[in-house]
Order: structure tokens, then sequence, then C-alpha cells
């Protein structure tokens, strides 16, 4: 695992409280040159509730079949679904075609039960095969409406599971769904989190993950970030889930796929330093497990160094580009998150406001960045989003469009995650009036 480490400025003015950010890239190593891999011990936990009647279900059982026809020889499947009640399809094993009936057998029913088929599902991989990737994939297209609803207990539920190597994906269908408590539960469960805005989305998502999951080449991976006296950390930038530690913050960052680049910002208090020339700010521990060996902690220590300089030396030395815009990229999701929820609470002026003031302040900084695409495509779709919320009609699809693409920049990961754009959730309304 390749870590990088910078901050967005290299001298701070001496006696003067100042504010820095952190940036910290990480890089998966390739996939290992052999066709071996540790076996896939699946459960796909799937909402059968009355509002999936109809092409919803039709496009989760495809997703199942689909599933077993990726299966490796060694990999095994289990399948749950939920309304009110939670039923055990197909018990964790390698399933052929003897297990189509069952899954084109499934029929919608009551309520949403969510947190039951969660839990059958962590259940069943309690006695999980040692070494084998463990994950529960839960589809949902409405808001848990019976058992343990809240977002902060289903969350707590998939930190105490990923704890034990049990990670959670989620996926939310269509327009109603709880993206908060969908969301929370990824981050807490270590795994990822789609949105599959119709039918024809949900195999090429389900396809997605488990190409993902048959990539692993690292797991448990977490960032410490240890400030050192007077330094403090203000923030962290991401959505990944932070816990106070001895000496500093731990963040989750979950499991890594061949290849694949994950970026964490931290917000750094620096109180005037008297004393001129380097000094140590923090210090970040990365610690994640390879895949293919035997079990055993890898753990990486990088201190972190900032110079202290005159005030005049300080107000000319030029911010690292990658590391602002990583920061904007950031603060624009956040501002996709207040807006998206000023929409669910029918503030959709409010909304609209948030998001173009937002659209030009990325402009603004695009001017004079020196990589301006990225931040220009954001504005773009904040503007297109604010757009869309001027037709009601558009409002929730445009909500879960703004989520998909705020939990791609919160989570500091490649595509793999996002769902429909805000513009595609408009066209596919249209297409739907």
């Amino acid at each position: 695992m390749k870590a990088q480490a910078n901050l967005d400025r290299q001298i701070v003015a001496v006696d003067l409280d100042d504010t820095v950010h952190l940036l910290v890239e990480l890089t998966a190593p390739p996939a290992p040159n052999t066709t071996g891999r540790p076996p896939l011990d699946l459960v796909a936990v799937l909402d059968r509730s009355g509002s999936m009647s109809g092409d919803p279900l039709e496009g989760v059982k495809a997703a199942a079949e689909l599933l077993l026809r990726l299966l490796a020889p060694g990999d095994r499947l289990a399948l749950v679904t939920f309304d009110d009640e939670v039923v055990l399809e197909l018990p964790l094993a390698h399933h052929g075609d003897e297990a189509l009936p069952v899954i084109r057998g499934i029929d919608v029913g009551g309520s949403t039960n969510l947190s039951g088929g969660w839990l059958k599902a962590r259940e069943v991989l309690a006695d999980a095969r040692p070494g084998a990737t463990r994950r529960i994939v839960l589809l949902t297209d409405g808001e848990a409406n019976a058992g343990i609803t809240g977002a902060d207990a289903l969350a707590d539920l998939a930190h105490a599971a990923a704890e034990g190597d049990i990670t959670t994906t989620t996926i939310g269908y269509g327009e109603y769904f709880d993206e908060d408590v969908l969301a929370a539960m990824a981050s807490a469960g270590r795994g990822n989190t789609y949105w599959a805005a119709g039918a024809d989305e949900t195999p090429q998502i389900f396809a997605q993950e488990f190409d993902g999951l048959a990539a692993v080449v690292a797991q448990n991976i977490s960032l410490e970030i240890r400030p050192a006296e007077p330094v403090e950390v203000i923030a962290v930038l991401n959505d990944y889930r932070a816990t106070p530690v001895a000496g500093g913050v731990q963040i989750a960052v979950g499991d890594a796929f061949a290849d694949e680049e994950r970026r964490v910002v931290v917000k750094l208090g620096v109180p005037g330093l008297s004393t001129l020339g380097p000094v140590v700010v923090a210090e970040v521990v990365l610690r994640y497990v390879l895949i293919g060996e035997a079990v055993q902690q890898h753990t990486v220590t990088m201190p972190i160094m900032v110079n202290v300089g005159t005030v005049d030396a300080a107000d000319v030395v030029e911010l690292d580009p990658a590391v602002v815009e990583e920061v904007l990229t950031l603060v624009a999701a956040r501002t996709r998150k207040v807006a998206r929820r000023a929409v669910n609470d029918g503030r959709t002026d409010e909304a609209q406001a948030m998001l173009r003031r937002g659209s030009a302040e990325l402009r603004r900084s695009a001017a004079t960045a020196s990589s301006p695409a990225k931040l220009l495509a954001d504005a773009d779709a904040m503007d297109q989003a604010a757009t869309d919320l001027e037709d009601v009609a558009k409002a929730a699809l445009t909500s879960k469009a703004m989520w998909s693409l705020e939990t791609t920049a919160s989570t500091g990961r490649s595509s793999r995650t996002t769902g429909p754009s805000a513009g595609d959730a408009a066209s596919r309304n249209d297409g739907e009036s």
C-alpha cells in the first residue's frame, strides 16, 4: 500500500494562529499475479416490501441470478429477503441452476424490516470460513419502518460487524429510500454505497460490487491522525467514520480494490508557533492487512512537517493545487448534502440558492486552478441540480443524484461507487412522465 501525505501550505507564519489541510493519498497494490484469491462468502439481503412490486423486484431477481453466474467454485452465496418478515431463501453455499426457481419465486410482501434482514445475514456469516471475504449486500427502496429503524443504531450494528470482518454494502433503489441511513451503514460497515435509479441498473451494480470484492487486495485500512502539541484536529472533511483515540483520531477507510486510489483530507488547527524552522505538526499512522498473506497487520508511520517562517514568507507561499482541489471537492460534497436535506424538508428554494452559490464559488476557484476540469464539472452538476429542482416532479430523483455524487466525493474513491448524475436523473424522469 503506497501512501503520500501533503499539506496545502508548506509555511505558516511565526506566532500567528493558522489552519492547514492535510491530504493523505493511498494507492492499493496491483492484483497478485495469480488466479488464486480468498473465497467470497456473500449474503444478498433484498427488500421485497410492497413498493418493490413490478419492475423493481424483477431487476433484483435478475441481479441475484447474475450473482449465481459470477460465483467462482470456491465462493458461496446466501439470499435473504425481507418485508415485515425475514426469509432465508438460499443458505450459504455454492449454488447452481437448482437455485433459479427459488429466486424466480420471490414475491412482494408488506412492510420494511430492514434491520431484521441485515441481522439474519450477519447470523449466516457468523460461522463463515476462516480466510473468506465476508460481505453483506443490502438493497432497499424505502425507509426502515419495522424492527430497528434509527440511523445511528443501524450504523452501530454495521460497525460492530465490521470489527469482526463482516462488511456491509448498501444499495438504494428508486426515489424514496433513506439515503442517510444507507450511507451511515455503509460507512460504519466499511463497505460501498450505490444508487440504482431503475431496474436495469440493479444487475450492473451487483456485478460491479462482485468484481470489486474479487479484486480486494487490502482490508481493514485505517488512518490515525496524531496531532503534535499544541496542534489539534479540527475536522475530517470526508464522511468516513472517525473515532477519537488516545492522542488523535482514527479514520476507518475500509477495503481497497487493486490499484484503487483513496483520498482523505483532515483540517488541522496550528496555534501560533514561536520557533522558526521545520516543525512536526502531526503523525499519520496507516494500518492495513494485505489479502493473500497470513493475517498480519501492516503499519506505516509518516511524520507531517511544516516550516515556521516570517509573516512575509507565509504570505507569498503558493498553496498545493492538488490539496486545494480536493478540499474544494469535499466542500462541494458538503454543500450537496446540506442542499439535499433542505429538499427533503421541502425547502427547495433554499436548496437551489445553496447550489448556485456553491457553483459560483467553484467557478471562481477554477479560474486560477492548475487543473480546473474537475471543479468545473462539479459546478456544472450543481447548476444542473438547481435547474432540475425547479420541476417538483424531478425533486426526489435530483436529491438522490446529488447524494450519489456527494458520496463518491466524500469517500475519496473512484467512480466505482457512483450512480447516475443529476442530469441522468432528470432525463430518466422526463422519459417516465
